[in-house]
């Protein structure tokens, strides 16, 4: 089975869009790993919508990756190798990518465009489900 991180878009995407049918077939194939930051991203809209049932799902079907100190040593160095080339990105995208490299798992995001600048720190992109 593949290890596959999952961005907050394509959580949504999956827990909110589509059928759970989906996300079972899907957990054949994948063990599902979110960063930390995704799980407080996602946490947070649930929250203001009061999907609270959408919480045990994402307990139950995805490993959380707590945001260690190698993870914020990791992105700190490649923020700093970003801010010499004046490619920024945003904090939070970076600690996911980070994460996704620290993890060496492939990351599934649809924001290629923002995540594309780590692919030459290691990060593995990947913009559908084979």
């Amino acid at each position: 089975m593949g290890k596959i991180m999952i961005d907050t878009d394509v959580l949504i995407d999956l827990l909110e869009k589509k059928p759970i049918s989906i996300l079972r077939n899907l957990s054949m194939k994948y063990d599902f790993y979110v960063s930390g930051i995704v799980a407080f991203e996602f946490l947070t809209g649930i929250y203001k919508t009061k999907k609270l049932k959408l919480k045990k799902i994402l307990e139950n079907n995805f490993n959380i990756v707590p945001i260690s100190y190698e993870i914020i040593d990791l992105a700190a160095e490649i923020e700093a190798g970003l801010m010499e080339q004046g490619k920024m990105l945003d904090p939070r995208d970076l600690l996911i990518g980070a994460t996704a490299i620290f993890m060496n798992i492939p990351l599934r995001t649809n924001n290629i465009k923002d995540f594309k600048r780590l692919e030459k720190y290691g990060l593995k992109l990947k913009d559908k489900f084979d």
